[in-house]
């Protein structure tokens, strides 16, 4: 079966690889690694290698990377020369993922779409595919918001509890009983430098279940990342004329506390909620097969397979 495109996305479950024939058909996926490219930039040549013989991706099939802290034009180019080594020859897409989690969420220029997942970022594209945004500084400098940002929020409280000036909180308990060990052991995990982000963006998940036991200070921390994230679109409506917004990533879809506070205040300052609700990889795919973007629908049998998973779950309630 003849490949239509291959797409190639760094994500919290490592770097994936999809190729789909002309139905848009899944021929062959395949995982490796982290998905995260400053955490893997220096082994990507054999990641890629491996992901291409996997799938057995021919050398003239269309091909889209996309990647979390993928955006720099050097590291784009040292993306474009690791192919060139691995004697890909047909056309190529490198990009951030935020660039393919826009058109899995709009069919137009100039909108907007909020993204925090294990990192945070506003987003939106012109009609001149010029990229505007704010946010997405990556762990070191920015990510507010994010479910890194979250867990760093966490693990704050325990050290300062740890160094004596914070009381023992109904928080910081509820981390010690799930862990089921002290506050020490629990932030000796994180010290080390080499700890993935994704690893500390996990802890998310643990901030999202104290506040379903009603521990107000774990809700707390999602409305405060809730309102960076707002004052990140105010400032990028500025410098765009939009009306609309979508929200991705596993924290604006999946955490109920942030994402019910963050659309409050975006329908209150007048955004619109609007949705294709495809998945990255859909977005993907309208970047390498159209140089416009906004004019390409997937259609057909197997669209099924592009819709965002966490987006139908959080507006289907289930």
């Amino acid at each position: 079966m003849p490949q239509l495109a291959a797409v190639i996305e760094g994500g919290g479950s490592g770097l994936r690889i999809t190729v789909v024939d002309q139905h848009y058909s899944v021929l062959n996926e395949y995982n490796v690694g982290q998905g995260n490219f400053n955490e893997i930039k220096l082994k990507l040549q054999d990641y890629l290698g491996i992901l291409f013989d996997k799938v057995s991706l021919q050398q003239t099939t269309p091909l889209i990377i996309t990647m979390a802290g993928l955006a720099q034009s050097n590291d784009i180019q040292y993306v474009d020369e690791l192919l060139n080594k691995l004697n890909h020859r047909a056309k190529r897409i490198i990009t951030t993922d935020a660039h393919t989690a826009y058109w899995g969420a709009h069919s137009s220029y100039g909108e907007i779409v909020v993204i925090s997942g294990t990192g945070s970022i506003v987003y939106s594209v012109n009609e001149t595919g010029d990229l505007d945004r704010v946010g997405g500084w990556g762990p070191r400098l920015g990510d507010e918001g994010s479910g890194y940002w979250l867990g760093i929020q966490l693990l704050k409280i325990i050290t300062e509890y740890l160094d004596g000036y914070r009381h023992k909180t109904k928080l910081i308990e509820f981390t010690e009983n799930y862990h089921r060990m002290h506050s020490w052991s629990i932030v000796r995990k994180y010290i080390s430098s080499a700890q993935p982000t994704k690893d500390i963006s996990e802890l998310s998940r643990l901030l999202n279940q104290a506040g379903d036991e009603g521990v107000e200070e774990a809700v707390d921390f999602f409305k405060q990342g809730a309102e960076i994230l707002f004052a990140q679109v105010k400032q990028l409506t500025t410098r765009i004329n939009s009306n609309y917004y979508a929200l991705r990533g596993g924290i604006c879809l999946n955490c109920s506390y942030f994402c019910d506070h963050l659309e409050k205040r975006l329908t209150d300052y007048g955004l619109l909620k609007s949705d294709l609700g495809w998945s990255s990889t859909a977005g993907a795919i309208r970047l390498i097969l159209s140089d416009n973007p906004s004019n390409f629908y997937l259609r057909g049998k197997y669209e099924k397979f592009f819709i965002n998973s966490n987006y139908y779950r959080y507006n289907n309630n289930i």
